[in-house]
């Protein structure tokens, strides 16, 4: 390629050794073999490196190969930039692939054969968003999973555990049934029994050997184990797999931890989760050797020895001792496999007129006839056919359930029985041991029963059959899920599908607590059960929907951005405006919360471009408050107001009562920041009787909340906090984290100014927690200034300065000058108390810039303050004068009572 092209076209240097080494591998990076988003991020940025070009030269041709395609879609440098970035949790197939076609033709690469390498990627993109979308729903638990009610053997393996000092962790290996989970469960109890590993316990099911769901991605344990570590999605979404490793190690770093990584898949899954350092142990479960593993211990399982066998059925069974002989032809038989010797025990159990002789002479006979020459498919395979008939439909239908375990109204959706009967089938199959129940009305099986059980669905039961079954589990959890959310969030039912109610039994949700309950219990197996019915797109964008509002409420981000990611790619391909619009008015929601205001600007664009046809009023309001959301939060506040007062004029037109309360608020917010608090007042309560009126809680707790700040910014300290702690009550009910963090926040610096300065600590310090749990930016920015404020008030200016200087960090992130005035006021505070008067000079002025820049008065008239008490111990009287002069001023303009503290300054000089 000619040079002047290629600087045309943004080469940086990347024609030297990286580029060099990249094109000597004989063509262009290819994402073959790539089956998780890090990996296809990766092999993309490799094609990037390989072509030569820049991000905003791959931005740039990308905009105008659009454009002259007649492509609507035209992502700013951001979004192309973040393609290449590791950490991201869903695929924009099309631009990828858009991206992947334009490296391509600029490295050379003739059109004919591009598209031809083009359509390559596009295959693997859907390939690892189908995998990507299952393999991101994982459940990991912060406690160690339930003992069993009896373990016999692996003596010397339980010692070999609990006695070697040293070790970081072991492999436990073995083949299917040998009871790799037990022994490690057992271990764990006795380890912690004993005192040892008592700071943390981690827990997760890797899916290894899932007949019907991919392993488990490290990407989203390491989110999970995070999460359960106190960390905040806000600081775990927008990192990769290394940066969150080393996150998870530095936070175990010192502690006494035990992990269980149980069914692992491979080295590569279990590496990235390890623990590193002294004092934490992790056992590892799989069914395959495990070498290479840093400071981990191979232990391999072999079956059970005779005597341990024979001893297993004594305690499952009672005495077998009169038969010795007999027991130990039982177990060889079964070939001395726990998990084949635990199920022939009850089966034992349940025919008492039977002699062991009997049992054994049934077991001999049933072998024959088995294809597999395993002592566990003989076990399971006995059992079954020794159930009856409803019996084993029910054993077979079950396992068809895609998510975490089967709760009786699941189990009757997929039989289509009546909850009394799925009651009893689950208990029959509980007391065969063909079924576990470690936790009160939730069943789940062995993976190894479970591929037994969906291998004879497969076998016994037409697709048609299959495919009925899977629909009234669907039906189920999406009526239960619409009836649940219209309990907790009523106002906005009009915004949700209407679901029609299926003839299976329904769940009892006497009240908005118990649907609230049921939503956060059934999460993982709605989100599941969504991701399996993925193919039949109305029923999966109506799961997103549905669940919208608790996950956004509830601070589940990135639950709710996987779903409505993929209802927008399926969108797109059918051609489905109605439903694309939907789902990116949600996500600009999500994204609003997360501060991802260049997402929300061309997700919202997008909406707007489309037109009120497709998106309706409702849509085209919403998408305008979250414009105004964003435009407010990055300081052009002016912007913001038009398009709140466009959003307002559509819901009154409309008669939408919510989007009307919802746009007279946001305009509160605005005059608030304009420091015209009575107008914005009057807003806010006009707002709160609104949302009273609809029954929408959490809202009017926002309402609430916004009238405390009022109150307090005009001095009224005793009604500012009776309003933050109602909304606080309101937000607990309502199961807000965000509002939680916000009211606390606010109450936190009502303490501060009537001089309660320990609960003012507990209150911002909660409000700094629940920020970073559920990824908010902006709150925990606003926490941090807090907690500054709080430490300069007390005299810990070097404490001070760095909540500061962390909350100007994340403000300059979001693209917030009002938080960059506030921050940066603080640390010339922290300056000038200091005696360091050049600094603080610098930061009021940097301080009042920002201010100025969007006519927030508040903190433009604390800069004055500031810089004339600067002046004042420079011995500048004059200047000292005149800054006064203006902030009085401002402060008069306000109506607040820092005006008579500022004249009183005044007077004194």
């Amino acid at each position: 390629m000619p040079l002047e092209r290629a600087e045309r076209l943004g080469f940086h240097g990347l024609m030297g050794v990286d580029r060099a080494r990249l094109r000597g591998v004989g063509g262009p990076p290819t994402p073959h073999g790539a089956t998780t988003v890090e990996q296809l991020t990766e092999r993309l940025r490799l094609l990037q490196v390989w072509s030569g070009m820049s991000y905003r030269a791959v931005h740039r041709e990308l905009v105008r190969d659009r454009a002259a395609r007649r492509v609507p879609e035209r992502p700013v440098l951001n979004t192309v930039y973040r393609c290449f970035r590791p950490g991201r949790a869903r695929l924009d197939i099309d631009l990828v692939v858009d991206i992947a076609r334009l490296l391509l033709a600029v490295g050379g690469v003739p059109e004919e054969a591009a598209d031809e390498v083009a359509e390559q990627w596009r295959q693997t993109c859907w390939l690892v968003a189908g995998l990507a979308s299952a393999a991101a729903i994982v459940s990991v638990a912060d406690t160690w999973p339930a003992d069993l009610p009896s373990f016999t053997g692996r003596h010397a393996d339980l010692r070999r555990i609990l006695e070697l000092e040293g070790t970081k962790g072991w492999a436990i290996a073995g083949m299917p049934g040998v009871g790799k989970t037990r022994l490690a469960i057992r271990a764990g109890h006795l380890l912690t029994a004993a005192g040892r590993f008592t700071d943390v316990r981690l827990a997760v099911d890797l899916r290894g050997y899932d007949p019907d769901q991919p392993p488990a991605d490290p990407n989203a344990v390491l989110e999970g184990f995070l999460r359960r570590l106190g960390v905040g999605s806000g600081q775990i979404q927008h990192v990769g797999q290394a940066e969150r490793t080393a996150k998870y190690r530095q936070l175990l770093s010192g502690s006494n931890a035990l992990v269980l990584l149980d069914n692992a898949a491979s080295a590569e899954q279990v590496r990235p989760l390890l623990p590193a350092g002294p004092g934490s142990l992790v056992l590892i479960t799989s069914r395959r050797r495990l070498p290479d593993l840093p400071s981990i211990r191979p232990l391999v399982l072999d079956v059970l020895t005779s005597d341990e066998a024979v001893g297993m059925l004594r305690e499952a069974i009672g005495a077998v001792d009169a038969e010795p002989g007999i027991a130990a032809e039982v177990a060889e038989l079964l070939g001395h496999l726990p998990l084949a010797l635990a199920v022939v025990a009850s089966r034992i159990r349940a025919d008492p007129e039977w002699t062991l002789a009997d049992h054994l002479e049934r077991l001999r006979h049933h072998r024959h006839s088995l294809r597999l020459d395993s002592g566990v498919e003989v076990a399971i395979s006995l059992s079954y056919r020794d159930l009856p008939a409803d019996q084993q439909r029910a054993f077979r239908l079950l396992a068809l359930h895609p998510g975490a375990g089967v709760t009786p109204h699941a189990a009757a959706a997929l039989t289509g029985t009546d909850l009394d009967e799925a009651h009893r089938l689950l208990d029959q199959l509980t007391a065969a041991s063909l079924m576990q129940c470690p936790t009160s009305g939730r069943y789940r099986f062995h993976d190894l029963i479970r591929t037994y059980a969906g291998g004879r669905a497969h076998d016994e039961d037409p697709a048609a059959v299959r495919r009925a079954c899977l629909a009234r589990l669907g039906e189920h959890y999406l009526h239960t899920a619409a009836r649940a959310t219209d309990l907790v969030y009523p106002h906005d039912r009009h915004r949700r599908p209407r679901v029609p109610e299926p003839a299976t039994p329904a769940v009892e949700l006497p009240d908005p607590a118990a649907a609230r309950a049921w939503l956060d219990a059934e999460r993982i197996n709605l989100l599941a059960v969504a991701t399996h019915l993925a193919q039949d797109d109305t029923a999966f964008a109506g799961f997103a929907a549905i669940l919208h509002n608790h996950l956004a409420v509830t601070g589940r981000y990135a639950d709710g951005r996987l779903l409505h990611e993929q209802v927008i790619e399926a969108a797109r391909r059918n051609g489905d405006v109605a439903a694309e619009v939907g789902a990116l008015v949600n996500l600009g929601e999500l994204d609003v919360r997360t501060g991802r205001y260049e997402q929300v600007i061309d997700g919202m664009q997008r909406v707007l471009d489309l037109g009120d046809g497709p998106a309706g009023r409702d849509g085209v309001a919403r998408a305008l408050r979250y414009l105004g959301l964003a435009s407010q939060l990055t300081g052009r506040y002016e912007r913001a107001a038009d398009y709140y007062q466009q959003a307002l004029a559509l819901s009154r037109e409309a008669g939408d009562r919510i989007g009307e309360a919802s746009g007279l608020g946001n305009l509160g917010v605005i005059y608030q920041l304009a420091g015209r608090y009575e107008l914005a007042a009057e807003h806010h309560w006009q707002a709160m009787v609104v949302f009273e009126a609809i029954g929408a809680v959490e809202n009017k707790a926002r309402a609430l909340d916004h009238l405390g700040v009022i109150e307090q910014l005009t001095g009224h300290h005793e009604r500012a906090a009776e309003h933050h702690r109602e909304a606080l009550a309101l937000f607990v009910d309502t199961g807000s984290l965000e509002g939680q963090a916000t009211a606390l926040d606010h109450l936190g610096v009502i303490e501060q100014l009537t001089g309660h300065y320990e609960q003012a600590g507990e209150h911002h310090r909660q409000a700094l927690a629940l920020s970073r749990q559920i990824g908010d930016p902006d709150d925990e920015a606003r926490a941090l200034n807090n907690l500054g404020d709080l430490a300069r008030r007390t005299g810990r200016y070097g404490e001070s300065v760095g909540h500061y200087e962390r909350s100007l960090s994340l403000y300059r992130d979001l693209g917030d000058p009002a938080g960059q005035a506030t921050a940066v006021n603080g640390i010339g505070e922290v300056a000038l108390a200091t005696g360091d008067h050049a600094r603080a000079l610098a930061a009021h002025a940097e301080a009042h810039m920002y201010a100025s820049k969007i006519g927030q008065q508040p903190e433009q008239a604390r800069a004055c303050a500031g810089l004339g008490e600067v002046h004042h111990h420079l011995g500048e009287a004059a200047e000292a004068r005149e800054q006064w002069q203006q902030a009085l001023a401002l402060y008069e303009e306000l109506g607040v009572p820092e005006a008579g503290e500022m004249r009183a300054r005044l007077t004194a000089r």
